[in-house]
């Protein structure tokens, strides 16, 4: 239960392989200048909008690529460096790569919050989808988004980012014990793969 306003964005905790794994992809290098937009580990990513077949990010509210792991890229000293988060328009190497990890596979299952409008979230809730909100940024100790829900569900017939499975440890809302209920979702939107409406 969470009386907290947990604003962590979207964390795997489940794959039916039993191993969640990410995949690597390019972030922008555009002539030793990297993207220009923070990313920060658990935010949804896309492949970008400019045909340059990089990753950039995503609203959480249209199609996706999956969710950001970390990066690693040499920086303007030649420096290796592995971070949690792609710090906005940090300088790097000129001609090398920034290899970004995400995970991009539909069958992995997630855990996030709901940190507003959340008196919908209650058992029949399962089935519904929901956008996630990234518009907070995230931390930069950390690299954690700061993402969470703060919309109602879209209800039958509609798509939206993220399809509900159901709640960490089974606790929907209760007003006065579980106000900001966690959520056990699979990113439904995919630019990859084909997006399903309610049921």
């Amino acid at each position: 239960m969470s009386t907290n306003a947990l604003t962590y964005g979207l964390i795997p905790v489940y794959h039916p392989s039993g191993q969640n794994r990410a995949n690597r992809y390019n972030i922008l290098n555009n002539a030793g200048t990297g993207y220009g937009t923070a990313i920060y580990r658990g935010q949804l990513v896309e492949i970008d909008t400019g045909n340059n077949g990089t990753i950039e990010a995503s609203d959480g509210t249209s199609a996706c690529l999956g969710v950001f792991a970390g990066c690693e890229y040499i920086d303007s000293t030649g420096t290796p460096v592995q971070s949690p988060y792609w710090p906005a328009s940090t300088a790097v190497q000129v001609g090398s790569k920034i290899t970004a990890y995400v995970y991009d596979d539909p069958a992995t299952v997630y855990k996030t919050c709901v940190t507003a409008n959340a008196s919908g979230y209650v058992q029949a809730a399962v089935g519904d989808q929901c956008d996630i909100s990234f518009a907070a940024g995230g931390s930069v100790n950390t690299g954690q988004s700061a993402g969470s829900v703060i919309v109602a569900m879209v209800g039958n017939g509609a798509t939206a980012c993220l399809r509900i499975l159901g709640f960490v440890n089974n606790e929907y809302y209760d007003a006065t014990t579980n106000p900001y209920p966690e959520l056990l979702v699979q990113v439904n939107q995919l630019q990859f793969a084909a997006n399903t409406a309610v049921v």
